[in-house]
């Protein structure tokens, strides 16, 4: 078992507040339960206990209950000094029936910004080595002082570990540690590393890699940091998986001196690609995204309003483009995807679909433009035969039924593509994306994975409202995306192709129980009321082959549990 002991026992005199630091809080929860959210919501540990203030145990516990923390199980009271508490959680542990060989992970409880990584490297550095300290090296001059004020000697930097928590031991050991020190006489070591130090027994304490935003709020300008570092902790993941898509061999000059524009923009698929476009570091290249709701896209692309690059305008394709931008590349990625709207507002889906292709080839007919990539869907095969979705492959539609107006709309508006194709000359390529998930869904999007998801950030258990044996392919938004520019840059005109992660063919019940089991939870039954019904995709097996667009030199990395972890991580409801 892996259990989190998070240190909660101070008092927080040097905050200047009468609240207790770990109980302050920031932007509607305490700090405290930001800090144990970090552990509730990594699937590979199994109980959270805290160290409490005295005084605060109930408080501690409401908290709990309010923000669903239900892997808490143990409160243990906290000591006169950080060693105290750390002796009084670990011992408590042990009465409690833990076992020996249980890793623990020694977490201050007002760190509340830690990475899932983190954790997870912890986890992995101590079932090696049996010990895992997290640290940072140091980067920062040193000078030593003996009163604060003067000095006249520096410490070499370059061996130098600013040490974080977790902190990682298998409980027999830190025990073990503990009882050595009370043998020897040490009362007040500072944190479980510089412990294992003093006892000088050739403890090898192996370094997990930490992050500066594991920062320890101790003062006002912590929490001040803090608050500003939240703001922006959901832009994270552009950092590694939207720059491994911005760096890819592409011919990313046929871009050069060009304006791209991105329609659907504020959307799941179409904010990544802008996010992807704007992170090519040799850009010489104009990006202007489009969406209906201005208000989600200044929130959603704040980074980049300094940047003279990037354009946002106010557009909804239904309506003809009016405006004197001539754009060489137009990616469309407006569409009423989500499922509510088939059932409310069938005919508008249609007409959004046909006449969104149709009002961007008129503009981009009279404007210059080089290349159109039409963002279809998986959905234009309809109901197979049991068969694997090749480009070439045509299902059955049931155009009588209003639910066929996503699909039924979809088919058309290819046919119209090819047919600017071939009438106008137009360039167009045509990507065929399977079911899609990521972090950067919208608040109105009620398509299954989000809905799952909402249900686990919640606190609450995944709510089916179905059998769920429905099969799909899935695919990471990110790599979507990545699809997308190898067909943008290196697909032939006129051709479609697929999109999907090919090691992500799952049923919709196997997607819930991934869900839910990333965070703990359980998956419930619950009827849908016959609006929901009319929004559901009944066909049975969805299953894309991906050779073509693989003959382009794209490839998918990495498994789905992680990536569906990252995305429940990064989601801001």
């Amino acid at each position: 078992m892996n259990i989190a002991l998070l240190i909660a026992g101070g008092s927080g005199n040097r905050m200047g507040q009468d609240i207790p630091k770990q109980f302050m809080h920031v932007d509607g929860a305490p700090i405290i339960i930001r800090t144990m959210q970090c552990f509730q919501l990594h699937p590979d540990i199994s109980a959270i206990a805290v160290v409490c203030l005295k005084g605060w145990e109930t408080v501690l516990q409401s908290y709990a209950n309010q923000f669903m923390i239900d892997k808490l199980k143990w409160i243990f009271s906290g000591g006169d000094s950080g060693m105290e508490s750390i002796h009084n959680g670990i011992y408590g542990l042990k009465e409690k029936g833990c076992d020996d060989e249980d890793l623990v992970l020694i977490h201050d409880g007002v760190r509340p910004l830690l990475s899932q990584e983190i954790i997870s490297s912890n986890i992995a550095i101590c079932k090696a080595y049996g010990y895992a300290i997290t640290g940072i090296q140091c980067r920062e001059a040193i000078l030593e002082s003996g009163d604060g004020f003067t000095s006249t000697a520096s410490i070499p930097r370059d061996t130098l570990i600013r040490t974080q928590t977790p902190q990682t031991f298998r409980l027999k050991n830190i025990i073990r540690a503990h009882e050595s020190a009370c043998k020897k006489g040490i009362v007040n070591s500072v944190a479980s590393c510089t412990l294992l130090a003093e006892l000088n027994e050739n403890i090898e304490m192996h370094i997990v890699p930490g992050s500066e935003k594991n920062i320890k709020i101790t003062t006002v300008e912590d929490l001040e940091i803090l608050k500003a570092l939240m703001h922006t902790s959901k832009d994270e993941w552009l950092k590694d998986d939207i720059k491994k898509v911005a760096t890819l061999l592409l011919p990313w000059d046929k871009l050069s001196g060009c304006n791209v524009l991105v329609t659907g923009a504020t959307g799941l698929i179409g904010g990544c690609l802008v996010d992807v476009l704007m992170a090519h570091e040799n850009k010489d290249y104009n990006v202007y995204a489009s969406g209906r709701n201005e208000e989600r896209a200044k929130n959603r692309f704040l980074r980049y309003v300094n940047d003279k690059t990037f354009h946002f305008f106010k557009y909804d394709v239904m309506q003809p483009l009016v405006c004197d931008v001539d754009f060489q590349y137009i990616i469309h990625a407006a569409s009423g995807a989500c499922p509510a709207e088939f059932g409310k507002h069938p005919v508008e889906v249609m007409k959004g679909n046909i006449n969104g292709v149709d009002n961007l080839m008129s503009y981009g007919i009279q404007h210059g433009m080089k290349r159109l990539l039409y963002i279809s869907s998986g959905e234009v095969y309809g109901e197979g035969d049991g068969r694997v979705f090749t480009e070439e492959y045509s299902g059955y539609v049931d155009c009588a039924s209003p639910r066929s107006c996503y699909p039924s709309s979809k088919r058309a508006a290819e046919t119209l593509c090819i047919s600017y194709s071939v009438e106008y000359n137009v360039d167009v390529v045509i990507a065929r994306p399977c079911h899609v998930y990521g972090p950067e869904f919208t608040e109105s999007d009620n398509r299954v994975y989000a809905q799952f998801i909402r249900n686990v950030l919640q606190g609450e258990d995944v709510v089916m409202k179905s059998t769920g044996e429905q099969f799909r392919s899935w695919c990471y938004v990110v790599d979507c995306v990545s699809g997308l520019l190898h067909v943008l840059l290196k697909g032939e005109n006129g051709e479609v192709y697929n999109i999907a992660d090919e090691n992500s063919n799952i049923t919709i019940r196997q997607l819930a129980e991934l869900i839910a089991g990333l965070v703990g939870r359980k998956v419930i039954m619950k009827c849908p009321d016959d609006f929901e019904k009319k929004g559901y995709n009944m066909v049975s097996k969805s299953v894309f082959s991906t050779k073509k667009l693989e003959a382009l030199g794209w490839k998918v990395e990495g498994c789905m549990r992680d990536k569906m972890l990252k995305t429940i991580t990064k989601v801001n409801l």
